[in-house]
């Protein structure tokens, strides 16, 4: 196959058939009557007359009109014109009109001769080689079948008839169903759509969410991306810790995270389809250092900063909060500070909206750089400086920011003080201290209770149990809460503090078992309203405010007894002065602080302490405890380059769900990397696959029916049997709803994108046109949308029939022209593809769809590196720039024996200048071809290097013409010149012109009734940056065989003045090959958005 020196101009739909099959191209008698009769007027006169003198008398033309007479009557025998008066006289001479009969009767076996090539064409073709011509075959329609309120589920059976009306002979149209299916009352509501960012190891993603007002979903125009949309959306992926013991409302506070059992691989930065395993030189600190780590607070997420082992603490104190990470062994702890600065850490108000109900923290990946498994995840937490909420004494409630006299004005044993916080309330305690700072604390409390202390010692009647005059005074407390006694024996002045080691503190209590933060009576002032509360209670009298009065007089008698000694003459027991005895010592607390430590609790299924779930791009995927996988990821695995997920409201479970999706192929998509899509069901908030083999699905309850859509790439319908345990509660997705999505899987890090969703009902069933006959002329027209709207039997059941959309897959039976063109192509070809003829009128052939395909030996995708997209959206052009990577790499070796196949299809979009061919398309003539070329050939079909042309055109407007309506004609005219592939009702089809002239154009603007004349004309051609530059040459052509010249969307029209001399025009003139343009190279026509 030599295509080297080939040439070939391509090849449109319509100029396939052959010159020499066609009947006049050929013809056994080739005579007209015109030529029968000049060559008997010419015969005539060579026919001589001889006198009686065998003398030349004259010839026989006299008996024959004249040349123009004679053409006259051909003419009328042709019925070409009417016969004038004279020339019928002469047709009524007796001569000629018998002659006139015989030159009509000649045009009968004329016209026989004519048909003999078709005739033996027929039997060459039909009776000698047996080449059928193609049948026709029905059209198909996609129907969406709405059951009534009371109506939950109806089967209909195969061949159930819907009616499209009539046609013009008053026949009914009736379209049959095409299988049994089982429609039910499930409706679509939600559609989500996620597609992963093309960039490597990236968090960012493609996300649309729409949802349905009144189970009625709006679609835009253009569609909705089948995954992602054109707009990025900065993902967080990762894990969310959230526990009750993370309500931490004040003071410095320490949260720890342990992981234990940490395995971690790192993701290649190749592609992302395998880990790297080569990970000796990256540490646990390394990977989690590849993460942000953020903590929920009353006024939002707040980040903290990741400290080094070696910042100093001064460092550390510039700092409200930071993260310091340990790691010993085989674990790994985050150690969260946040100072008494730091916001209250709990729950915004629009974390509450969302019912959210405890605080969280958050790790998310700044990249998809590692992939991260724990086994055990275990937290505790701490808390210094933290005022009690609520307090009381026995005498009533006292303010928290100012305890004052914590035991009352006259504290006796057993006088109690009153305090709980919440946090408290819904921690496992490990331990608990309290400080208070005390308003006149004598600083020697000894010394200051020594004339107590002497007077108690004189006096043992005064003495409390367990009095130690070495000890005296203790001022000993016992601390006891809701739950019963928790410590005694402590001093209230050297420390209050207790632990687990030293009593059980309260853990597991009954009343706060099922309690959360947000159920506690929060605005309570009362302790005892809480359901954990604290006691700090007096053990004995170590004040003396029961001796005080007693101490008094004692020392008072004492010093009675020297004066009146000293009186009496007692010189042994001089009067050495009266012993002062202090008042009491009131506990006043200026301020009160309280600081805990909880237990160290861990993930499991056994307690509610803490809750897991992956940070998704949708939502919050919670993590079942009681997975059986043996570790937990750090981040959501999402394996699928995109998904398409569906809500369902209504739905009948276990049942079918039969959806019609209308798609539009995109173009730049990963059609060509043979993409995987599987579907889904949610369960337990998890996904769990629909498989298309009931072999392989668990109990063939979860199964894919039937899929006509080619992968979502075209309009279709895809019918589903869920299973009974597709739930409805969903912890990630809206409740209320069985959702299903579709995933797509393929190779590279290209965006997924495949097709735009134009429409997606439930309850679709597929109908085919029922034919009346082989011959039925109903077989190949198109079915307008809404015709079918009723079933031909009604039936109560069904409430409504509508056709979304026209009908599709209809084929007319082969014409003779068709099929004559068919089976010549066949003989030349022989179904094998070795040159650019047999390439370009197979895939025509086989693809009725395209206007113009174009063979020849290539570069591969050479054209698709060059394109110029109409579509300039950011995915759009993400998808191009991967594409042309892709194939930036493709070496000069590798297009050896490369045939490159430009193909443009047809459209009836009027503005649609440059038609680009659907990436499965390409595929489909691929495939088409494979088994017909020569094995070691390469095929590459792309899309042409479409290349805009400007025109700047100057015309004089004639005489009752709107100015700008005429200019609006000029454009349409030069766009519809150029783009012949736009089909138009009564538009004659047209050859592509790759070699445009002005004079040509200009010729084709001249003939518009609006335009007078033409003052001057120029060109503009787009270069590779987009701007658009003039042309010196009368004519521009393509570059190059991919190359395609197209109209630009709008040319450079003015209007020239009528007033102003119009010093060259082309309306009086005829314009030929010669014709010439002044050009004007200094002034370029504005640029046009």
């Amino acid at each position: 196959m030599d295509l080297k020196n080939s040439v070939t101009n391509g090849a449109v739909y319509f100029d396939r058939g052959l010159l020499a099959l066609e009947q006049a191209n050929y013809s056994i008698e080739q005579r007209s009557s015109e030529d029968w009769l000049l060559f008997l007027k010419q015969f005539a006169s060579r026919l001589t007359f001889f006198d009686t003198q065998n003398g030349e008398d004259g010839t026989w033309a006299q008996l024959l009109p004249n040349n123009d007479e004679l053409k006259a009557l051909a003419k009328w025998l042709q019925k070409d014109a009417a016969i004038p008066d004279e020339v019928k006289a002469l047709a009524a001479r007796p001569d000629l009109s018998l002659l006139l009969t015989f030159i009509q009767l000649l045009n009968y076996p004329a016209e026989q001769f004519h048909e003999l090539t078709a005739r033996h064409l027929q039997h060459y073709y039909r009776g000698v080689l047996g080449l059928a011509a193609k049948k026709g075959e029905p059209d198909k329609a996609n129907l969406i079948v709405t059951l009534n309120e009371d109506t939950e589920v109806l089967t209909l059976r195969e061949g159930t008839r819907f009616s499209a009306g009539v046609d013009d002979n008053d026949e009914p149209i009736e379209y049959a169903l095409a299988d049994t299916v089982q429609l039910n009352t499930a409706q679509v509501s939600d559609i989500i759509t996620l597609a992963k960012h093309s960039e490597k190891n990236s968090n960012r993603f493609y996300v649309t969410q729409a949802q349905s007002t009144s189970q009625q979903l709006v679609f835009p125009a253009e569609g909705v991306p089948c995954f992602g949309e054109n707009t990025e959306v900065p993902a967080e992926l990762g894990l969310i810790i959230s526990s009750k013991l993370l309500w931490l409302g004040s003071g410095k506070r320490q949260i720890h995270i342990t992981f234990s059992g940490i395995t971690f691989t790192r993701v290649s930065n190749d592609s992302d389809a395998a880990p790297d395993d080569e990970n000796d030189q990256d540490t646990l600190v390394d990977v989690f250092k590849s993460f942000d780590i953020a903590v929920s607070t009353e006024q939002g997420k707040v980040v903290l900063p990741l400290i080094d082992k070696d910042t100093s603490d001064a460092a550390k104190s510039d700092q409200d909060g930071y993260v310091d990470i340990q790691q010993s062994d085989e674990e790994l702890s985050l150690v969260l500070t946040v100072e008494p600065e730091f916001p209250a850490i709990g729950l915004s108000e629009a974390d509450v909206e969302k019912g959210r109900r405890n605080p969280y923290i958050c790790l998310f990946a700044k990249q998809q750089s590692y992939q991260v498994n724990f086994a055990e995840l275990k937290l505790q937490v701490s808390a210094e400086g933290l005022v009690p909420s609520s307090i009381a004494n026995d005498q009533g409630e006292l303010e928290a920011d100012n305890p004052d006299l914590i035991f009352g004005p006259e504290p006796v044993r057993g006088s109690g003080f009153y305090f709980t916080h919440p946090e408290l309330n819904v921690k496992p305690l490990a331990n608990l201290k309290l400080d208070f700072n005390w308003a006149g604390k004598p600083q020697d409390m000894r010394g200051y209770y020594d004339a107590y202390k002497q007077f108690l010692q004189a006096n043992p009647i005064y003495q409390m149990a367990g009095f130690d005059e070495n000890q005296y005074p203790q001022h000993l407390v016992r601390l006891d809460s809701a739950q019963g006694l928790l410590a005694e024996g402590l001093s209230l002045f050297e420390g209050l503090g207790v632990s687990s080691s030293a009593a059980q503190m309260p853990k597991k209590a009954d009343k706060r078992s099922s309690q959360g933060y947000l159920d506690l009576p929060l605005d309570a002032v009362d302790p005892k309203k809480y359901p954990l509360w604290f006691k700090l209670s007096l053990t004995g009298d170590d004040f003396g405010t029961g001796v005080y009065g007693p101490a008094l007089q004692y020392f008072a008698s004492l010093y009675a007894a020297q004066v009146l000694g000293n009186v009496n003459g007692n010189i042994d027991n001089p009067v050495t002065g009266t012993t002062v005895v202090p008042e009491p010592y009131i506990p006043q607390a200026l301020d009160l602080h309280m600081g805990y430590h909880t237990e160290q609790v861990k993930f499991d299924n056994l307690s509610n302490n803490i809750e897991l779930g992956h940070i998704h791009p949708l939502g919050e995927e919670p993590i079942d405890a009681q997975n059986d996988k043996k570790s937990i990821t750090l981040q959501p695995q999402i394996d699928s380059k995109g998904e398409l997920i569906i809500g369902l409201v209504n739905p009948r479970l276990p049942g079918e769900v039969s959806l019609l999706l209308e798609l539009e192929p995109l173009n730049y998509s990963v059609s060509s990397l043979n993409p995987t899509i599987t579907w889904h069901y949610r369960y337990q908030n998890k996904w769990h696959e629909i498989k298309r083999n009931s072999l392989d699905s668990a109990n063939h309850k979860a199964l894919v029916l039937s899929d006509s859509t080619n992968g979502l790439l075209n309009s279709g319908i895809v019918r589903l049997a869920l299973p009974e345990q597709a739930s409805l509660d969903d912890a990630m997705l809206q409740s209320g709803r069985a959702w299903i999505k579709a995933s797509i899987s393929y190779g590279g890090n290209r965006l997924a994108r495949l097709s735009h969703l134009k429409h997606l009902a439930a309850q679709a069933v597929e109908v085919t046109y029922v034919e009346k006959s082989a011959d039925d002329p109903k077989l190949g027209q198109v079915l307008p949308a809404e015709s079918i709207n009723e079933l031909v039997t009604l039936d109560a059941r069904v409430d409504s029939v509508m056709q979304p959309a026209e009908s599709f897959a209809g084929r007319a039976a082969q014409s003779e022209s068709n099929y004559v063109t068919h089976c010549a192509e066949q003989l030349r070809h022989k179904g094998r593809a070795l040159t650019q003829w047999d390439y370009e009128h197979l895939v025509l052939e086989a693809f009725p769809e395209l206007y113009f395909v174009k063979c020849f030996r290539g570069v591969v995708s050479q054209a698709t590196t060059d394109n110029a997209s109409t579509d300039n959206t950011n995915a759009d052009d993400a998808n191009k720039d991967d594409a042309n990577n892709d194939d930036a790499n493709v070496s000069n070796a590798d297009t050896a024996g490369t045939i490159t196949l430009v193909a443009i299809p047809k459209t009836r979009d009027a503005e649609h200048f440059q038609p680009l061919l659907a990436d499965h398309k390409k595929k489909q003539i691929a495939q088409f071809l494979a088994d017909k070329m020569p094995h070691y050939a390469k095929l590459d079909v792309v899309d042409p290097d479409y290349r805009e042309i400007r025109f700047s055109v100057t015309a004089v407007i004639s005489d009752g013409y709107d100015k700008g309506q005429a200019l609006e004609r000029i454009n349409a005219t030069l766009i519809e010149h150029m783009s012949p592939w736009i089909e138009k009702s009564g538009k004659a089809p047209q050859p592509i012109n790759n070699n445009v002239s002005l004079s040509s154009v200009a010729k084709i603007i001249a003939q518009l009734d609006e335009i007078k004349l033409i003052h001057s004309i120029s060109t503009y051609i787009e270069n590779r940056k987009g701007d658009f530059v003039p042309i010196n040459n009368q004519s521009t052509q393509a570059r190059n065989e991919h190359e395609v010249l197209v109209p630009a969307v709008q040319h450079v029209l003015r209007v020239f003045g009528e007033q102003e001399e119009v010093l060259f025009g082309i309306g009086a003139m005829v314009i030929e090959a010669d014709f010439t343009v002044a050009q004007n190279d200094k002034v370029a026509p504005p640029t046009t958005n």
